[in-house]
């Protein structure tokens, strides 16, 4: 109830905001629902995250006896090419 309170009682400006990404999230479950673009959609999402733990990864030291010895091959190179890879 707080939170209904809240956006309620918002400006204009902030409710303006808050409506587009209603709008937003309405549309892009529309088009998850009907399975277009489905995998565009996880990879428009997955771009936010990839650009915040980017540099994590390129700083974290990882164990190299880990059990998935592939992912670290994979993650060592990226680190060699400063987050610049090719295909």
């Amino acid at each position: 109830m707080a939170a209904i309170e809240v956006a309620i009682n918002q400006p204009a400006a902030k409710k303006i905001g808050i409506e587009q990404r209603i709008n937003d999230f309405k549309d892009e479950l529309t088009t998850l629902q009907q399975n277009i673009g489905y995998y565009d959609l996880l990879e428009k999402r997955s771009l936010k995250l990839q650009n915040r733990v980017a540099d994590i990864v390129r700083q974290a030291i990882f164990d190299s006896n880990c059990s998935k010895p592939l992912l670290l091959e994979a993650i060592v190179h990226y680190q060699k090419k400063s987050g610049s890879i090719d295909k």
